[in-house]
């Protein structure tokens, strides 16, 4: 998978073969996504070759991850860490 981010928005594309999910939670966890506005910070089922996006904003310094939990993959080593300063 890839990602860009810009002004709060990430844009996640599937270059892949099978279905991926892009989560943001905090380091370590395992499939605890973040929650904004009520609504956990995730985008499900990005299909291979699909292209989804997802507009949020880190709030507070910390240790987060972006990862995949589709069986199999946060194992494998699907996940990125990532050091938000303030």
């Amino acid at each position: 998978m890839a990602f860009s981010n810009g002004n709060g928005s990430f844009n996640v594309t599937n270059n892949g073969t099978e279905v991926h999910e892009f989560v943001i939670e905090p380091a370590g966890a395992v499939d605890e996504p973040l929650e904004a506005n009520g609504e956990e910070v995730e985008i499900e089922d990005i299909e291979p070759g699909q292209t989804a996006s997802l507009t949020f904003t880190f709030t507070e310094a910390g240790n987060f991850q972006f990862s995949c939990h589709i069986p199999g993959y946060y194992p494998a080593g699907m996940a990125l860490n990532v050091k938000v300063v303030a």
